[in-house]
């Protein structure tokens, strides 16, 4: 338990230094805040008009819904969105000058999961500009953010800010600034604005050059000009979305705002289902592509980002860290801005869970002294000084090869007690029957009949069925530290989902234990290493206590030894982690060439 308040305590001091960090960082720009007719110091404006009088939008030339968001939505669940009907998707990339702290937050992953999950998008810069030199460095920050993107909408100018009008802001001139450089990197423009604003202020025919996004919360779109696009609500409910949500109409075909006509090829990905090296991909060139970008995502919870950019048709994860799970997809990069790039290649997963092979060359050389078992025993002592120099219990996987005793199958024939029949044949006693003359006396067979239930010692052999409760099992869960290198094991929810938490990885169910049966597994903790240990031998419990570490109980149960073996292995060059238990060979033998110590079997478990 003091171990889960320091990592608790350290989660929280490592918190509060990235606040600092962040909030240094932030200084060096000044805070932006969206103040326009919707948004009010960064905080989006609720009108509860048009939550009254919206009823059922209509335009006779729409053809597809969608959504407009940012990072004022939170964590978007993509899935979901798109199970929900939305057809498209249009996401605020950033906001100013090209500045990687005005980079809108939740960009890169609503950008990754449109493309993940074949969702059509397009993105949108909120416009700070205060002339035509602003407006050009709010182009060069959309630019940089969608390179290698895949955009099915246009490139959208935010133009709203409050302070634009009351400075008489040139609008022609910023709007071209801005739509020409999107427009020469090979991109279509489009600009964003409201009912009044396109009234009254855009009004130079140079709009007539790019998409139209009209904002107007109402039933009716109440614009005469040609429009791309409609915002028609602001307050819209979308499944995978917690907060308000902006809801538009694609006014128009498809083919109207297509961004490319042609896309390179999508690359075919190759990758092992699981390995003891680093994951490596490789994939098939793809004609016409400049580039690949390898995106990865870790775990089974976590999400697609960027991992690698490279010209050459095969990637080595080198920032890989086993024991891990990992998917990858792979996309070319087109270098002709006519062409689009290609789409993701379906994501491939490996299991990665061994230590890094290239540290193994070096305890590999040391199998020359792994060859001396006798001394292997005095190395965990030498590890850990007084209590694993008890390696003579943890050699007690010969007493748990006591399946001698457990053969105790002779004892258990005791049915030749059983066969106490001959006690039974007691009946000499009851041949008592010269006094029985006595008729009643006859009637005593029937206490002699009662031998017969005696006699069912029969169901006493019911000891064997009694085992069968072993069935009732309780999954153990196997989680990594990837800061101290230590695996921990445990049978409870709440103690695993905290470590996940604290940042430890879950790597899943490692075996079975029974709940009403078997030796007891203690787990014993080192308050100096943070380290975890875990045996069934009383001794080595004991001798672990005397020398400091906490005993925190009975950890679960074993099975018997008829099930499945867990390998207790030792790093003699650890400190915390040194000893790791699994249930697989081949884990097993890769350590013990990695130049880890096999001490014998620790316990059993189960399948379920």
């Amino acid at each position: 338990m003091k171990k889960f308040l320091s990592l608790m305590l350290a989660a929280v001091i490592c918190t509060s230094l990235l606040a600092f960090t962040v909030y240094a960082e932030a200084e060096k720009s000044p805070v932006l805040r969206e103040n326009s007719w919707r948004y009010k110091d960064g905080e989006a404006v609720a009108d509860p008009y048009a939550a009254v009088m919206l009823t059922d939008p209509y335009h006779p030339d729409a053809t597809f819904k969608g959504i407009d968001i940012s990072h004022h939505q939170g964590e978007i669940d993509w899935e979901k969105v798109k199970q929900s009907g939305i057809d498209f998707a249009i996401i605020r990339c950033g906001y100013a000058e090209d500045k990687s702290e005005y980079d809108d937050r939740c960009w890169e992953y609503n950008a990754s999961e449109c493309e993940r999950l074949g969702i059509p998008y397009g993105v949108y810069l909120y416009s700070y500009a205060e002339n035509v030199e602003d407006a050009i460095s709010e182009a060069d920050h959309v630019l940089r953010l969608i390179d290698g993107k895949n955009l099915s909408i246009p490139v959208y100018y935010d133009l709203e800010e409050n302070y634009m009008i009351e400075t008489e802001l040139d609008f022609a001139a910023v709007a071209t600034a801005f739509c020409e450089r999107i427009e020469a990197a090979g991109h279509p423009a489009g600009v964003y604005a409201n009912l009044n604003w396109w009234t009254y202020y855009l009004t130079d025919e140079c709009f007539d050059r790019w998409h139209r996004w009209l904002a107007r919360w109402n039933t009716e779109c109440g614009y005469d000009g040609k429009i791309a696009l409609w915002q028609y609500y602001n307050m819209g409910a979308v499944e995978g979305i917690d907060t308000d949500v902006d809801m538009n109409f694609l006014i128009g075909t498809p083919a109207d705002h297509k961004v490319w006509t042609e896309k390179l090829e999508t690359p075919v990905l190759a990758l092992a289902d699981s390995t003891y090296e680093k994951p490596v991909l490789s994939w098939n060139a793809v004609e016409g592509a400049e580039k690949y970008q390898v995106w990865r995502k870790t775990g089974a919870e976590g999400r697609f980002v960027l991992a690698e950019t490279t010209d050459k048709t095969t990637f080595t994860d080198e920032s890989a860290q086993p024991p891990q799970t990992y998917s990858y997809m792979v996309k070319a990069i087109c270098a002709d801005s006519r062409i689009g790039n290609s789409y993701f290649s379906e994501a491939k997963t490996v299991v990665y869970m061994m230590p890094t092979p290239t540290v193994a060359p070096t305890p590999t050389a040391v199998p020359t002294p792994t060859t001396e078992p006798t001394p292997t025993a005095e190395l965990t002592p030498t590890a850990e000084p007084t209590p694993t120099a008890e390696p003579t219990p943890t050699a007690e996987p010969t007493p748990t090869a006591e399946p001698t005793p457990t053969a105790e199958p002779t004892p258990t024939a005791v049915p030749t007690p059983t066969a106490e029949p001959t006690p039974t044949a007691e009946p000499t006693p009851t041949a008592v029957p010269t006094p029985t003359a006595e008729p009643t006396p006859t009637a005593v067979p029937i206490p002699t009949v009662e031998p017969t239930p005696t006699v069912e010692p029969t169901p006493t052999v019911e000891p064997t069925p009694t085992p069968a409760p072993v069935i009732r099992t309780t999954p153990m869960y196997r989680l990594y530290n990837p800061n101290s290198g230590e695996h921990f094991y445990t049978g409870s929810i709440e103690e695993r989902d905290m470590l996940d938490t604290a940042g430890w990885i879950y790597e899943g169910i490692a075996w079975n234990a029974p709940t009403n049966s078997g030796q007891p597994v203690y787990r014993i903790y080192n308050p100096n290493s943070g380290d975890h240990h875990y045996t069934m031998s009383p001794e080595e419990k004991d001798i672990l206590v005397s020398a400091g570490w906490i005993y925190e109980g009975i950890a679960w149960n074993s099975a018997s030894a008829d099930n499945i073996p867990l390998y207790r292995l030792y790093n003699p060059n650890a400190d915390c982690g040194s000893h790791h238990y699994t249930g697989s060979t081949e884990e097993r033998d890769f350590l013990v060439s990695a130049g880890w110590i096999f001490e014998g079997i620790g316990w059993f478990g189960m399948v379920k």
